[in-house]
């Protein structure tokens, strides 16, 4: 993996393998949770967060105008996401 080149659309399968969570969890099922945690939080204003899951401007005339890469903004999401992530697990008490 070279800074600078995409992950291929294998790269997070791969890690699931590797972690052994391939059974229970899908690579989309993890964007699905890193896009309602964004929107529900409000880290991020939503172009950012769909920046960040890589989707494509929906309005064909915005797409055209509107090239920004929002890459501080990306940056600073996903530094929150990994610091979200790595927060212990909280328990429930019975």
């Amino acid at each position: 993996m070279s800074e600078g080149r995409p992950l291929s659309n294998m790269a997070l399968l791969a890690v699931l393998d590797r972690m052994g969570l391939r059974e229970r969890t899908t690579v989309h099922g993890l964007r699905s949770a890193f896009s309602t945690w964004a929107n529900e939080t409000g880290a991020a204003r939503p172009d950012v967060i769909e920046a960040c899951l890589a989707h494509r401007e929906a309005d064909r005339i915005r797409a055209a105008y509107n090239r920004t890469e929002f890459a501080a903004e990306r940056r600073a999401l996903l530094a929150a996401w990994a610091d979200y992530c790595g927060r212990p697990a909280l328990t429930l008490a019975a």
